[in-house]
């Protein structure tokens, strides 16, 4: 006891002299003294447009949530003359600003470039979005492609992905902003037949077929047209499955993505020459360590290894686990020059736009290259296919857009929103892609808080998406009043 009474003293005279040393009260005294920050005050609105401003940017640049930028808001007011937006307000104000990005007046042009593509989460209602970027503005300041750089002009929700859906977007959006010189897209089912029939009708449209989603097709083809491919992606998810949870974790094979597999397989072949690097090197102490510790797994049995067999062991169950990924080096070799060889078009037509001069260029620098006969294949294939969505009568240095990659991106941030309601399906957050757009200035926000009003987003959200996946299911499983 009266040890334990010194302990408690001992205790009780720590925490006072840290509460004399520590400089919290210094701390303390800034809080007292809060920075302003002046903006002006938005009619009929409590907070000022800064205010408003700093929070779609949380939102949108910062990706934080509605509930993580209302909580900022919180701890900045100790310091700054701030206010604390309930997160509700704050998502209002997002969908303010994507509202009216939608719904402001076009720029009419003859030289827009329009980006097309569809996307859908859970139910059958799918999202139609046309992005515009002026192809004068790309040949001046280059390709390379921010989600601030191109315009939202058009968002529609469909439960019918069919041509005349996408011919009516594109000629409403051609009515309003002007006719494109250029179309381009992944060229899928849901959007080829519709933009093959619009550029009938308007000989001047010249379109492109993504040069991504063109590679990914033709790689698809000839990487399933080996035998071998179907034999080592089964070897590779089933040693992902017994190496996952094991003393092997650390050296457990990446998962294989189900959408854009193939152009993936960076990761795949980067694991397999680790996976050599560390068998040729011969330094097992790590697994050696682990079955020291742990022991191995036999039948899901734990057994212990005595000393002197431990390095013994430990290259055995390494040859059972990953010995097989030897048979397929050749096959991870070959793999990496077909991914060398379309990033390389990839990354050109990228930065420089797609032109005759690029492929000529393209050309030039492949003829350096050490490639495989498959590898070699693969490029011709890839660049006659180019070369045919290249617009006719084009100069030597007319370049145009030659990549989609814009569109994923954007329906990429718009995922990353609603990731956490995925049951919801389709609902008024699509006009979250109209604020991912925004220059996100004090203009804008000033012009969206005047020009979107609650009623505007009820009535477009009732017309154009109607009852929502989430309220079907709410009524379904009894969370409210039928």
């Amino acid at each position: 006891m009266e040890k334990s009474s010194h302990s408690f003293q001992r205790r009780n005279q720590f925490k006072k002299n840290e509460r004399h040393d520590s400089p919290s009260h210094e701390i303390d005294s800034q809080v007292l003294h809060p920075i302003l920050i002046s903006g002006p005050k938005i009619d009929r609105y409590k907070y000022s447009n800064h205010e408003v401003l700093l929070s779609c940017r949380f939102v949108i640049s910062g990706c934080i949530s509605y509930r993580g930028s209302s909580k900022a808001f919180t701890l900045l007011s100790e310091f700054l003359h701030i206010g604390s937006p309930h997160y509700s307000t704050i998502r209002l104000w997002v969908l303010r600003v994507g509202y009216y990005e939608l719904m402001k007046p076009k720029e009419f042009r003859s030289d827009w470039v329009y980006i097309i593509d569809y996307t859908m989460t859970i139910g059958i209602e799918k999202c139609l979005v046309i992005l515009g970027v002026p192809l004068s503005n790309l040949r001046e300041n280059g390709f390379n492609l921010s989600l601030p750089c191109v315009n939202i002009l058009h968002l529609s929700i469909t439960k019918h992905a069919n041509s005349q859906v996408v011919q009516n977007a594109l000629s409403q959006t051609s009515d309003e902003a002007g006719v494109p010189i250029e179309i381009i897209s992944d060229y899928g089912a849901d959007v080829k037949k519709g933009i093959d029939e619009f550029c009938k009708k308007h000989s001047q449209v010249n379109f492109v077929y993504d040069v991504t989603h063109l590679s990914g097709c033709i790689l698809k083809r000839i990487v399933e047209s080996d035998n071998v491919w179907v034999e080592l992606s089964g070897k590779i998810e089933l040693c992902k499955h017994k190496t996952k949870q094991s003393i092997f974790s650390f050296l457990s094979p990446p998962c294989q993505r189900n959408k854009s597999r193939y152009l993936n397989l960076e990761g795949l072949i980067k694991w397999a020459r680790q996976v050599k690097i560390y068998e040729n090197k011969g330094d097992f102490s790590d697994i050696e360590n682990e079955i020291r510790q742990n022991g191995y797994l036999v039948n899901r049995k734990r057994y212990r290894c005595p000393e002197p067999e431990i390095l013994e062991k430990a290259v055995g169950v390494f040859t059972e686990k990953f010995g097989w990924v030897k048979q397929y080096y050749a096959h991870f070799e070959e793999y990496d020059l077909y991914m060398k060889v379309i990033n390389k078009i990839k990354g050109e037509i990228g930065i420089h736009g797609l032109s005759k001069h690029i492929l000529n260029k393209l050309e030039r620098l492949f003829v350096e290259e050490e490639l495989t006969q498959k590898a070699v294949s693969l490029k011709d294939e890839l660049m006659q296919k180019i070369e045919q969505y290249l617009p006719k009568g084009s100069k030597e240095t007319d370049a145009y857009l030659g990549r989609s990659d814009i569109i994923e991106s954007l329906f990429g941030k718009y995922k990353y929103y609603c990731s956490e309601g995925s049951m919801m399906g389709l609902t008024q957050s699509v006009l979250i892609m109209g604020a991912v757009t925004s220059r996100m200035d004090q203009d804008t926000i000033s012009n969206a808080m005047e020009f979107s009003t609650l009623k505007k987003i009820k009535d477009w959200t009732n017309i154009n998406i109607g009852e929502t996946t989430y309220a079907k299911r709410k009524k379904v499983m009894g969370l409210i009043d039928s």
